[in-house]
């Protein structure tokens, strides 16, 4: 007998639990986790329900479940129904809630988890699930127009591709992909590179190696080292490059892996104005009219007395 816990419109638990198959009642709402699982060719695995279930009856969708009384977190239920349904241990250290919905009856957290997973690997339960492959966008967006894939809807879609593109940090981490000047430092945690796209003596992007798009979504450890290696960089910044100050910010509406900008403050960008609204001018400029050879054999100096500093011994 599966239990679950009954919770308010704001995923507070009223301390009422109802067996699985009961209807609940009007206000009340149950914790549901869908798990999408993305390989290094950016593609999804899916699973075909099985045609005997009384909702979705041989569609395909994303793995998922309800979380069952006394799982606090739905990361917990997405680990057991991962292993439940497809047989697979999720690489805990690379799941990331991509979104939460309230729908009608319950709320619905959605976990992204990067890791490969070979089919032949993967062991199905009957009672649920039928089949499972691997899928591109392309794949996936056919079997959601022709109605075989179940519509969660144009929003949740979106979140869902926008993580099938490209990402330049994770591909620095897997060494795909060189940055122009190389890493200037790299801990446990994080990378951090010169961004020669906006060629500012000084300008560090620092990124988390894990892929996660959020500050709150570090492990305690992780932070605990973003905050020292910010520390560092900046004083790296201060001594060696003489930068009195320095703009700190990153974006989450945009972001698709977390970095943070670390932008020197210069003289010669007063034109631009005097406060943060002076900064996206300012990057522009420097993307536009600063890429001479001059001023990039200063952006590489400025680079290699950086990682000279914070690398030595």
């Amino acid at each position: 007998m599966e239990l679950w816990d009954i919770l308010d419109s704001e995923r507070n638990k009223t301390g009422r639990t109802i067996v699985r198959g009961e209807k609940l009642k009007e206000g009340e709402y149950h914790l549901v986790v869908h798990i999408w699982i993305l390989n290094d060719k950016n593609e999804y695995l899916v699973q075909k329900r099985a045609e005997h279930l009384k909702l979705l009856p041989g569609f395909w969708a994303a793995t998922g479940g309800s979380a069952v009384a006394g799982e606090y977190d739905s990361k917990l239920a997405a680990i057991r129904e991962a292993k439940e349904e497809l047989g697979i241990d999720l690489d805990t250290n690379n799941m990331t809630r991509l979104m939460s919905i309230k729908r009608k009856d319950n709320h619905a957290d959605v976990w992204l988890v990067r890791q490969n997973v070979d089919l032949q690997d993967i062991n199905l339960q009957a009672e649920e699930v039928s089949e499972a492959k691997w899928v591109s966008k392309e794949d996936l967006e056919r079997m959601i127009s022709s109605g075989i894939f179940h519509d969660y809807g144009a929003e949740y879609f979106h979140n869902i591709f926008r993580v099938m593109r490209r990402c330049l940090s994770c591909e620095i981490v897997k060494g795909n992909t060189e940055t122009t000047g190389g890493i200037i430092l790299e801990t446990k945690y994080f990378h951090a590179h010169q961004d020669f796209a906006y060629p500012i003596p000084g300008l560090v992007i620092l990124a988390s190696k894990r892929h996660i798009y959020s500050i709150d979504e570090m492990y305690e450890e992780e932070a605990a080292e973003y905050i020292e290696v910010l520390r560092k960089i900046r004083a790296a910044q201060r001594k060696v490059l003489g930068i009195d100050y320095v703009y700190y910010f990153y974006n989450e509406d945009t972001t698709h892996h977390f970095h943070t900008w670390m932008v020197p403050r210069y003289s010669w960008m007063k034109e631009f104005g005097r406060s943060v609204e002076a900064v996206r001018p300012v990057l522009l400029y420097s993307k536009e009219n600063m890429k001479s050879e001059e001023n990039i054999s200063e952006v590489k100096k400025a680079a290699e007395r950086l990682y000279r500093e914070l690398n030595k011994k």
